[in-house]
């Protein structure tokens, strides 16, 4: 009878209760906390991103003219501006300077005067204005005037996120921003004089 009591006690026991519904809670809560740090972790890099394409864009159109050395620095500027992100090992930076001609009816009527990418480890990326020589291709909604010229800059980030990455895979994301020169065209790379 003795031994009955005891066992009916500790089976209608509630003292381990609370713990035990943490226990059972406890990998939802892991899987809700690590889900909040994806989702800020994937927000961060796209602010981050955006922040690369308008401030390479705005550092190339400030200056009266541009050379592989202004280029080389504006590259490596943005690499700093993206930090703690490694663009040179998940991504690249694309600089393009697209002239229109001055007859619109010229094809094409508007070209990529020049283009420099800040090169990444082992992966290429294809800039989606055009190849340096050829036809531009312009955002939709985008135009220039005969003679115009407009630096565009393409940031590209192969994105893996840390939790989910079997699931979902990697995740290219692609910025762009336009900008037009503010001391006349940039249409040609300069070489210093000697």
């Amino acid at each position: 009878m003795i031994r009955q009591n005891k066992l009916w006690k500790l089976l209608r026991g509630d003292d381990g209760v609370s713990a035990m519904e943490f226990v059972m809670i406890l990998p939802f809560l892991t899987f809700l906390l690590m889900g909040g740090i994806e989702i800020a972790t994937y927000v961060l890099l796209h602010n981050k991103l955006g922040r690369v394409a308008s401030t390479t864009a705005d550092l190339t159109t400030r200056t009266p003219e541009v050379t592989e050395e202004d280029l080389t620095q504006i590259l490596n500027a943005s690499a700093t501006i993206a930090l703690p992100y490694q663009l040179g090992q998940q991504g690249a930076v694309v600089i393009s300077s697209i002239t229109a001609d001055p007859d619109p009816a010229t094809t094409p009527p508007v070209t990529v005067s020049w283009q420099r990418d800040s090169g990444s480890e082992g992966v290429a990326y294809a800039s989606q204005i055009g190849v340096e020589g050829e036809a531009a291709i312009l955002p939709t909604g985008f135009d220039l005037r005969p003679t115009q010229n407009a630096i565009v800059v393409e940031v590209f980030f192969d994105y893996e996120p840390m939790l989910f990455g079997q699931v979902t895979g990697k995740k290219q994301i692609y910025y762009r921003s336009v900008n037009f020169p503010r001391n006349g065209p940039l249409s040609a790379i300069q070489t210093p004089a000697p």
